[in-house]
C-alpha cells in the first residue's frame, strides 16, 4: 500500500517541517528563476503550509497580523517620509523595522483584542487566536515589500498552495506526519506573551547584527541569523549543532561542486540556496536511515541545527566568502552577546514592572460574563468539598464581606443608571477572593460561587452560593421588603437549587441563598444569609426542602406572611400545595429564618420540576446494533465544533461524578432516568442514548455528546445491559447466546478504552473486537482527535488531560474494583517486531503473573496466532511500561493490577481498521441472492459439527426418487421438528476439500472479484452458509463437512489462518468477535 512506504526515516524526520519547507522552498526557486519573483521570505510558504494542515485558524491569524505589520511599517517607512520627517527605510534598515512593527503588532492583537474577544464572546479555543514562531509574521510581511502587496499577496499564496497540496499528498502516501507540530505546537512555535525574554533578545540581536555589519562589514547571511542564535542559546546543545550542521552543509556542498556533474553547472544566486539545503537534507536523511538501523529509538530531530534554514544560511555565507572564521565567528560572538544583553535588560524589566506598576490597575479590565443559567450555576456551586478548616475561617471571612458587597451593588442598580451591575474593582475582589460572579442578563439575575483552584481541585475557597437581583427588576411585584430563598442540597447534584429557584420566581423572591451541608462553612452560610437580609431589607423568607413521599406542602408558624402566594407555589409544582402550622421555635438554636415558611417538595417531584427547568432532553434510541451505528457515526462521536475542543470545568466534573458517572455502570434493562438526570446530561452536552439490536431487544445504554450544539470534544460511554436471570447455560446445559453473552465475559467487569479512535488508525475496530470478544461490560471512545487541542488537553493519554469526562469514567470504573483495557498503538519509529505489547504497569516475566481476570485476553490472541509480547523489564519492551500514560498513571496508586494497555503494531491496526465496516458487501451478497441471516456463528458452527453423514444404502436397495409429486392424502399425520443438519452424503468427506473451498475464498478477498465469491458460495461438494454474526455484525462464510467447520470472514482484505483449530465454544465466539483469521473448529477429541 502508498500509505506505507517509509520515505523518511523513522526517528523524526517523518514528523519535522524540513519537508515542508523543502516543497516550498524548490517552488519558490523555480518561481524566482522563471518570473523573477522576489526571493525572500524562503521558510513561509512551506511552514504557511504546514500550519494550515495542522491549525487553519492560526494559518488565518498569521496572515492577518502580517498584512497589518506590512501596512504599519509601509506607514513608516515608506509614506511619512514624504513630509520630510525622516529619510525612506530600506535594506537591513527596513527588516528591521519589520521586526519591530511585529512586535508592536502581535502586542496589540494577542495582549489586547484576543483576550477581550475571548471573553466576550467565550471562544475556548483561545490557543489557534495565536500566531506562532518568532519571525513568521515579520518574514510574511516582508514578502509584500518589493513587488507591493497587491501582486505580492497572490503570488506568495500561489507558492503556498502548491505546497500545500504536495505536502497532503506526501501526507496520505508516505509515513511523512505532522502530528509532531500539531500536538507540542508550543515548542516549535513560541506565544508572544509567554516570551517576552525571547522577543527582547531577537529584537536585540538584529540590531546588534545590523550595527556590526555597518561598522565592521560582518555579514551574516542577515540580521535575522544572530538574533535567532541568539535566542537558541537557551539550549547550549542547539548552537552547537547549528555551527556543526553549517559546517557540514558547506562542506559537502564544496565537495559535490567539485564533481561532475555539478563542476559543470552555475550554481549561483537563489541556486546556492537550494544546492545547500537539498544537500543537508539529504545529508540528515542519510543519517536518519542509519541511526534508525544501529540506534533505534534515538530521536534524531533533537540533534538538529536551530530553525530549519539556519545552518543553510550561514553555509551558503561561507561560500560566498570562500572562508568559515569571517562568517562563523562574528555571528557567534553577535548572538552570544545580544543573549546577554537581552537577559539583562528583561531582568531589569522585571524589577522595574514590580515597582512602578500598580497592582489596582488590573480592576479597570474586569468585566462580569454573561448568559449565565441561574439554576445550573448555583448546582455547580453545590457540588464543593468540604472545605479546608484552616480556610473556613480566615479566607471564608474574606469571601463572606465581598460577596455582600456584590449583593448591594446588585440590589442597587437600575437601568437608568447606567453602567454595570458590579464594578470592575467589585469583581477583582470578588476574583481574588475565589468567588465566580456571573449575570442572566443585564438587570436580571446575578449569580455568585466559589471557583476551585486549577492546581488544586480540592482546595475550593468556602465562600457563599447565592443569587440575587436588582431591587427595581422590571415584571417583578414586591411585597414589603421582599423575599430571600434559603435551600440546603443533601448532596452534590441535587436538584433542590433548580427548586429553590423556581421558588423565587414563583413569588418574586429577590434573593436565593444555599446553606451548605459542611458544618464549618454552614456558619459562614448562615451569617451571610443573616446579614444579605438586612442590608438588603429582605424581611420575608421561605425554607426549601425536599424529600419523603408525602404530598407537597407548606409549613408555617403563626400566620402566612403578607404576599405569599402558595397558590403560585402550586402552578410551579404543577400540584396542590397543603398549608399546615407548626409550633414556633424558640431557644439558642433559633436562626431569623427558623419560623420562616418552610416548602417541603418530594424528591421525585422536585427532580422533575427541577429537570424540566433545566430543558431535560428525552433519551434517544438507536435502533441498528451498537457496532453498527457506532461504525456509521465514529467522525461525528470524535469531532469538535466550530468552538474547538472545551474539557468541563471542576464543576462541571463532580456534578457529572454525581450524578451521570456512578449512574451508568448500574443502569438496568429499563431503568427510570429522571428529568433532573436527563436535565443535567444535557446541560453537560450529553444526551442519553438507549442502543436496540436489530431484533428490537435493548443492547446498551449510552452517554454520547450532542451532536448539534456544537461539540466540545468529550467522551462517549457505553454499557451493555445484562439481563437478570439469564446464566450462560439453558436447562438442557446447552449455551444460549441469543439471549446472553455471560459465558465469555472475563473474571471481573471489564472497561475497554479507546483514547484515540481516529488519530492511531484501527484501534477503534480494535476497541469494539475486544468488547465483543470478551463480552466487555463497558465502552468508551475518546470524543476529540489529540490534536483538537494544541496543549494536549483532548489526548485522554496525557497528564495535562486529567481534568476530563474520560478519565473520570476510567476512575470511577475502577474504583469499584472492576477492570479495564486500553487500545493503543505503537508508533512507527519504535522497532518492534511483534504484534503487540501487553503492559499491566509492572513486569510480567511469565504467563502466569498475568491477573486473572486478562488472561482470557491473553487466550485470545494466542488462538489468533498473534505475537504477543509481555511488558517483562527487557530493553525492547522498555518503552512499553505505561509511565507516562495517564490512566495507568492512576491505575498503578489506585487499582494495581487491574488495568492493561494494548499497544498493537501498525499492521495489525491496518487490519483491525479492514473491519469497521461493510458497506460494499451486502449489497454484493444481496445480488447474488444470499439472504443474510443473523445468528451467532460460533454456536452455528458447533450445530454444523454435530451433523453425521448419511449413512451408505444397503446393495441392492432400491434408488430414492429425486421428485414426488405430494397430493392430500401423501401429508404425514404429524409434522417433527424441522433439523438444521444439511444432507451430508455419505462420501460427503471423501467429495468435500475444505482446503479447496478455503482458497477460494481467500481468492476472493485477494482479487475482490464477485465472481470468485460466487463460486466460492455455489459449491456442489461441500456445503456452505454465509452469515451475520448476531454478536459483532460481521459475515461469515461457513464451509462444513462432517466432523469439521471452516470459518472465514468476509470483510475487505485477506487474513492469515488461525494456527490451530479450535474445540471450545467460547474460544471461538472470541475469535469471531475479532474477525482476524479464519478459524478452523472441530470436534474435541
Amino acid at each position: 500500500m502508498l500509505a506505507s512506504l517509509a520515505v523518511f526515516p523513522p526517528n523524526g524526520l517523518d514528523r519535522s517541517l524540513h519537508v515542508a519547507v523543502l516543497i516550498g522552498l524548490v517552488i519558490g526557486t523555480v518561481f524566482t528563476e522563471l518570473f523573477g519573483w522576489t526571493y525572500a521570505g524562503l521558510v513561509v510558504p512551506g511552514y504557511l503550509a504546514t500550519i494550515f494542515i495542522a491549525a487553519p485558524a492560526t494559518a488565518i491569524f498569521i496572515i492577518v497580523e502580517s498584512v497589518v505589520t506590512y501596512w504599519l511599517v509601509a506607514g513608516v517607512g515608506r509614506w511619512v517620509t514624504h513630509l520630510g520627517a525622516w529619510s525612506a527605510a530600506f535594506g537591513r534598515e527596513r527588516f528591521y523595522l519589520f521586526i519591530v512593527g511585529a512586535v508592536l503588532v502581535r502586542l496589540l492583537f494577542e495582549g489586547v483584542i484576543v483576550p477581550r474577544v475571548e471573553a466576550q464572546y467565550g471562544f475556548a479555543h483561545s490557543r489557534e487566536l495565536y500566531s506562532v514562531g518568532l519571525v513568521l509574521v515579520p518574514l510574511v510581511s516582508n514578502t509584500f515589500w518589493n513587488a507591493g502587496i497587491i501582486k505580492a499577496f497572490p503570488r506568495v499564496g500561489f507558492v503556498t498552495v502548491l505546497t500545500w497540496i504536495l505536502l497532503v499528498l506526501l501526507l496520505r502516501t508516505t509515513n511523512l506526519s505532522v502530528s509532531r507540530f500539531q500536538v507540542i505546537n508550543e515548542s516549535l512555535s513560541i506565544k508572544f506573551l509567554e516570551s517576552p525574554k525571547a522577543q527582547i533578545i531577537l529584537v536585540i540581536g538584529a540590531l546588534l547584527g545590523a550595527r556590526n555589519n555597518v561598522r565592521y562589514g560582518w555579514d551574516y547571511n542577515g540580521i535575522l541569523v544572530p538574533g535567532l542564535l541568539a535566542v537558541a542559546c537557551y539550549e547550549p546543545l542547539k548552537l552547537v549543532t547549528t555551527t556543526v550542521e553549517a559546517l557540514l552543509v558547506y562542506g559537502a556542498s564544496k565537495f559535490l561542486m567539485s564533481v561532475p556533474p555539478f563542476s559543470r553547472m552555475l550554481i549561483v544566486g537563489p541556486r546556492r540556496m537550494l544546492m545547500c539545503y537539498i544537500t543537508g537534507f539529504f545529508v540528515k536523511v542519510l543519517l536518519g536511515f542509519v541511526l534508525a538501523y544501529f540506534w533505534p529509538g534515538v530521536p534524531m530531530i533533537d540533534y538538529f541545527g536551530f530553525g530549519y534554514l539556519l545552518p543553510s544560511l550561514l553555509a551558503v555565507k561561507m561560500w560566498n566568502k570562500d572562508h568559515i572564521g569571517i562568517v562563523v565567528m562574528p555571528t557567534l560572538q553577535v548572538s552570544i552577546t545580544a543573549f546577554l544583553v537581552g537577559n539583562g535588560i528583561g531582568y531589569g524589566l522585571v524589577k522595574a514592572e514590580g515597582l512602578l506598576v500598580p497592582h489596582a490597575a488590573v480592576s479597570e479590565i474586569a468585566m462580569i460574563t454573561s448568559g449565565a443559567t441561574v439554576p445550573y450555576e448555583l448546582t455547580l456551586g453545590d457540588t464543593g468539598p468540604r472545605p479546608r478548616p484552616a480556610a473556613e475561617r480566615s479566607v471564608g471571612i474574606a469571601a463572606l464581606e465581598v460577596a455582600l458587597e456584590v449583593a448591594n451593588e446588585v440590589d442597587g442598580f437600575t437601568e437608568t443608571r447606567g453602567g454595570e451591575e458590579v464594578s470592575p474593582r467589585t469583581l477583582t475582589a470578588a476574583k481574588t477572593a475565589g468567588l465566580l460572579v456571573m449575570r442572566e442578563e443585564k438587570g436580571g439575575w446575578v449569580v455568585a460561587r466559589p471557583r476551585a483552584s486549577e492546581i488544586d481541585p480540592d482546595d475550593v475557597t468556602p465562600a457563599p452560593r447565592f443569587a440575587v437581583r436588582p431591587k427595581a427588576t422590571q415584571g417583578v411585584v414586591l411585597h414589603r421588603g421582599g423575599f430571600l430563598v434559603l435551600a440546603t442540597p443533601e448532596g452534590p447534584g441535587s436538584a433542590l437549587p433548580a427548586l429553590a429557584h423556581a421558588a423565587a420566581e414563583a413569588l418574586g423572591a429577590r434573593a436565593i441563598v444555599l446553606l451548605s451541608r459542611h458544618e464549618g462553612q454552614r456558619a459562614l452560610d448562615e451569617a451571610f444569609a443573616a446579614e444579605l437580609g438586612k442590608r438588603l431589607g429582605l424581611d420575608q423568607m421561605l425554607v426549601v426542602e425536599s424529600g419523603g413521599d408525602e404530598p407537597p406542602g407548606v409549613s408555617a408558624v403563626g400566620s402566612v406572611p403578607e404576599g405569599f402566594d402558595v397558590m403560585a407555589l402550586g402552578r410551579m409544582l404543577g400540584k396542590d400545595v397543603t398549608l399546615s402550622w407548626r409550633a414556633p421555635l424558640q431557644g439558642a438554636t433559633q436562626r431569623p429564618w427558623s419560623n420562616a415558611p418552610t416548602l417541603r417538595v418530594p424528591l421525585a417531584l422536585a427532580e422533575e420540576v427541577a429537570g424540566s427547568l433545566l430543558g431535560a432532553r428525552e433519551v434517544e434510541v438507536w435502533s441498528g446494533g451498537l457496532r453498527q451505528e457506532l461504525v456509521g457515526r465514529v467522525v461525528a462521536l470524535t469531532s469538535v465544533g466550530t468552538a474547538g475542543y472545551r474539557g468541563p470545568t471542576i464543576e462541571e466534573l463532580r456534578l457529572f461524578d454525581a450524578t451521570l458517572a456512578r449512574r451508568m455502570p448500574h443502569a438496568g434493562m429499563e431503568p427510570r432516568w429522571t428529568a433532573w438526570e436527563r436535565a443535567v446530561a444535557a446541560r453537560l452536552g450529553y444526551a442519553i442514548v438507549r442502543v436496540h439490536r436489530p431484533d428490537g431487544e435493548i443492547e446498551a445504554w449510552g452517554l454520547v455528546e450532542d451532536e448539534t450544539g456544537g461539540r466540545r470534544g468529550n467522551a462517549s460511554l457505553f454499557v451493555k445491559v445484562e439481563k437478570l436471570g439469564l446464566g450462560a447455560e439453558d436447562a438442557e446445559g446447552d449455551p444460549k447466546p441469543q439471549t446472553s453473552t455471560r459465558e465469555v465475559v472475563a473474571p471481573g467487569e471489564i472497561l475497554i478504552e479507546v483514547p484515540a479512535p481516529r488519530w492511531e488508525i484501527g484501534t477503534f475496530g480494535a476497541g469494539l473486537s475486544l468488547y465483543d470478544a470478551l463480552g466487555a461490560r463497558g465502552l468508551l471512545i475518546a470524543g476529540a482527535l489529540p490534536s483538537a487541542d494544541p496543549r494536549g488537553y483532548a489526548d485522554p493519554r496525557r497528564r495535562v488531560s486529567r481534568r476530563s469526562f474520560f478519565q473520570r469514567v476510567h476512575e470511577v470504573w475502577l474504583g469499584e474494583g472492576k477492570s479495564g483495557i486500553s487500545m493503543q498503538g505503537i508508533a512507527p519509529e519504535r522497532d518492534y517486531t511483534g504484534d503487540l505489547v501487553v503492559s499491566f504497569g509492572r513486569e510480567v516475566i511469565r504467563r502466569e503473573q498475568v491477573p486473572e481476570w486478562a488472561r482470557p485476553m491473553v487466550e485470545v490472541f494466542g488462538d489468533l496466532g498473534l505475537r504477543v509480547g509481555m511488558f517483562d523489564g527487557a530493553r525492547e519492551h522498555a518503552p512499553y511500561n505505561g509511565s507516562a500514560d495517564l490512566s495507568m498513571s492512576y491505575a498503578r496508586k489506585f487499582a494495581d493490577g487491574r488495568f492493561a494497555l494494548v499497544y498493537m503494531s501498525g499492521d495489525l491496526r491496518s487490519a483491525m481498521s479492514a473491519v469497521e465496516g461493510d458497506g460494499i458487501l451486502t449489497p454484493r451478497l444481496g445480488r447474488l441472492g444470499v439472504d443474510l441471516g443473523s445468528e451467532d456463528v460460533a454456536s452455528r458452527a458447533f450445530e454444523l459439527i454435530t451433523c453425521k453423514a448419511e449413512a451408505p444404502a444397503p446393495k441392492g436397495a432400491p434408488k430414492k426418487t429425486e421428485k414426488k409429486k405430494k397430493g392430500a392424502d401423501d401429508a404425514p399425520p404429524a409434522v417433527a421438528p424441522k433439523s438444521r443438519c444439511p444432507s451430508f452424503a455419505a462420501d460427503a468427506a471423501n467429495r468435500c476439500d475444505v482446503e479447496a473451498r478455503l482458497q477460494s475464498f481467500e481468492r476472493y478477498l485477494d482479487q475482490n472479484n464477485p465472481f470468485d465469491l460466487r463460486a466460492a458460495i455455489n459449491d456442489r461438494a461441500c456445503h456452505v452458509e454465509v452469515v451475520r454474526d448476531a454478536v459483532s455484525r460481521r459475515i461469515w462464510a461457513l464451509v462444513a463437512e462432517p466432523g469439521q467447520v471452516v470459518l472465514v470472514p468476509l470483510g475487505t482484505s485477506r487474513v492469515p489462518r488461525a494456527p490451530k483449530p479450535l474445540t471450545s465454544i467460547v474460544r471461538v465466539r472470541r475469535a469471531v468477535a475479532t474477525g482476524l483469521t479464519s478459524i478452523r473448529v472441530t470436534e474435541s477429541p
